[in-house]
């Protein structure tokens, strides 16, 4: 059985034909028989054999199990509960930015940290042609007074109602806006689960004047942002789809960029300038250390962050060395992640995984041209034997 402490119609409503990851431990199975795991009935998600702890559901709702078949996607906006005022206050500040572009958005709950949710019924998704689901959270968040680096505008995949916490003994709780004065970390206990489950995907007013507003904002001439900042996208991308942790997809993100920069340095030296902090003492290190779990990668950590050569690399580097040279070459971040996530999405799991062929198959094509995906032109090109995403397509 899996993890819900409540299961509703509005919960099964909510489910279907989005993109799940199921959470055990430090994994998440994201893909089940080597497809991604999108739901068509809930029957489906009751017949797997996976146990898990949580259960993911991502922003996007597909209209099949195509993952280029979007239907539309809720905006995001994630931040954490330091306290019960702080958690109130940030919900408060959030939801009446949102009543001012027009809607009324809902809220997940888990005592610990809080989802704003803007339902995609709220909006025409076929209106946004520069703008992108995260790009138009980020006005909304930057209206409400805060900078879109403390409150997160970019997550693709969030906890799913009535799911438990991955690690903590709490429950994912909905509550409509008119309720969240009354947050408090009881709503999340695992006996009580004190949710509204009218809340789930609730809609009230629309985005589409916001939207065609926040259109005419989007910058008309971006430029390639260079490829330290492209490797950083892309690989913190990569880490988000297998592991669903945002803040640490970013300190991964980084913490590659520095550690492919140090590479090209290592069989170039006459070629290339000495990078920061280089040390080949470190590679040595890191050469010697195990492959991380969801990836096969070799990357050393310091607590909850990745760190190279001394130094830690956090969420808020990411956005100092990577994510400011995308707004400085006119893309904005958030539409360079959005753009990134669904070009990423797009190759089989067993290439995410592989670092080699990340590498080969994901980055190089568009190192120099990050324009490609920008501009939603650019397209996996595998050879065969990669081109499956099963042994079963294989067959086919």
């Amino acid at each position: 059985m899996f993890p819900f402490v409540k299961v509703t119609e509005r919960l099964k409503e909510h489910m279907l034909f989005r993109w799940i990851g199921l959470s055990k431990e430090d994994e998440v199975i994201r893909y089940y028989m080597g497809q991604p795991l999108i739901l068509t009935s809930w029957e489906e998600l009751e017949g797997l054999r996976v146990s898990a702890r949580s259960v993911e559901a991502s922003a996007t709702k597909y209209g099949s199990k195509s993952l280029r078949d979007v239907k539309g996607s809720d905006l995001i906006a994630s931040y954490y509960c330091f306290n019960e005022n702080s958690c109130k206050l940030i919900s408060r500040k959030l939801s009446e930015a949102v009543k001012r572009k027009g809607a009324v958005p809902w809220f997940l709950y888990n005592g610990e940290s809080a989802f704003a949710i803007v339902s995609w019924k709220c909006y025409n998704y076929g209106e946004l042609k520069s703008a992108s689901p995260s790009y138009l959270m980020r006005k909304i968040v930057e209206d409400a007074g805060f900078s879109p680096y403390e409150v997160l505008p970019i997550a693709k995949f969030l906890s799913a109602p009535y799911s438990l916490h991955k690690s903590l003994n709490l429950v994912n709780v909905p509550l409509k806006s008119d309720n969240v004065m009354e947050l408090a970390p009881s709503l999340a206990s695992p006996d009580k689960a004190s949710g509204d489950d009218d809340a789930i995907d609730s809609c009230e007013g629309d985005l589409n004047d916001y939207v065609k507003a926040v259109e005419k904002e989007v910058p008309t001439n971006p430029r390639h942002p260079g490829r330290f900042p492209v490797m950083g996208l892309l690989q913190a991308v990569r880490y988000y789809i297998l592991s669903g942790d945002v803040l640490e997809a970013l300190s991964f993100g980084l913490n590659r960029a520095i550690f492919y920069a140090w590479l090209k340095y290592h069989y170039n030296p006459s070629k290339i300038r000495r990078p920061r902090g280089y040390s080949e003492e470190e590679l040595e290190r890191i050469e010697k250390l195990r492959p991380l779990g969801p990836l096969k990668d070799k990357a050393p950590r310091s607590g909850k962050w990745f760190e190279i050569g001394g130094q830690v690399q956090r969420p808020e580097d990411f956005f100092k060395q990577v994510a400011k040279k995308f707004d400085y070459s006119g893309m904005p971040f958030e539409i360079a992640w959005d753009r990134a996530f669904e070009y990423v999405s797009l190759f089989p799991e067993h290439v995410l995984r592989d670092p080699n062929l990340f590498f080969k198959y994901v980055y190089e094509p568009v190192r120099d041209n990050f324009l490609l995906v920008y501009k939603r032109e650019a397209r996996p090109k595998l050879p065969p034997v990669h081109r499956y995403r099963s042994l079963f397509d294989f067959k086919k």
